[in-house]
């Protein structure tokens, strides 16, 4: 009986605040970029959202993944706590908005137009001025392009994702389109496009860079702290390799 009262009064005095934080899911928000962020039948999927799942069971957390436009994603992660973003190009306008966890993902950018246009040559990105250019509305190659001198309406015109320019590429309501390799195979097949009829320009030098895994300034650092700790041992045991490998290889 007096084993009883003790087992009883331990469990009243586990404080409702102690469960939540136990029970809380945290939030991670990335845009579709097949095939390393998908959602399909309402599910998240592809090699990103994998490894990010990998980070937050290591870390002993659960997480929901959300996939929405580019735009949505970053302006809530930048002004919320304890949501997460992936993945990111890190740059000076994004840098004290954001908090930098690990690196995700290497990407390497390249402009493409349909073969057909002759009339276009594009050596660097100076080169891609006297075009106009798909972009995603506050994306890196956006926001990077801006500064370079590039203008809306002008030479460059955005949209919500990178696929819509992709299917005006094809329909030459653009000249110019960014994308990975790999990235743009995956896309041009899941929309059933004939690749044979783009073709790969200048590399965008400047953004070929490694994307992050990044959270909101206002974000519990005990909380980063422990998901950066959990994402450098899956790097260490060699779960990072096993899960991001295929991705990296889709890159180059």
């Amino acid at each position: 009986m007096k084993n009883i009262a003790i087992l009883l009064s331990i469990v009243f005095c586990i404080s409702p605040s102690s469960l939540v934080a136990q029970e809380k899911t945290y939030t991670a928000l990335t845009e579709p970029w097949p095939p390393y962020q998908t959602y399909v039948d309402g599910k998240a999927g592809g090699y990103s959202v994998e490894f990010i799942r990998a980070i937050f069971k290591r870390a002993g957390l659960k997480v929901n993944i959300e996939v929405l436009p580019w735009a949505r994603s970053l302006t809530t992660t930048q002004n919320e706590k304890d949501i997460f973003l992936f993945v990111v190009t890190r740059n000076e306008k994004r840098e004290k908005s954001l908090i930098w966890i690990d690196t995700i993902l290497p990407y390497s950018p390249y402009f493409w137009k349909l073969k057909s246009r002759k009339d276009i040559t594009v050596n660097n990105v100076q080169d891609a001025k006297k075009y106009m250019v798909g972009v995603v509305t506050l994306d890196a190659a956006t926001q990077y392009l801006q500064k370079q001198g590039f203008e809306t309406h002008k030479n460059m015109t955005a949209v919500t994702y990178n696929v819509i320019n992709l299917r005006k590429l094809y329909k030459n309501r653009v000249d110019l389109i960014t994308y990975d390799i790999g990235g743009l195979a995956i896309q041009l097949k899941a929309e059933k496009l004939d690749p044979s009829l783009i073709e790969r320009q200048a590399m965008i030098k400047d953004l070929a860079v490694n994307l992050w895994l990044t959270t909101g300034s206002k974000s519990d650092p005990e909380l980063v702290e422990k998901i950066r700790q959990a994402s450098k041992s899956l790097k260490d045991d060699g779960s990072y390799d096993k899960i991001m490998g295929p991705a990296i290889e889709l890159m180059y």
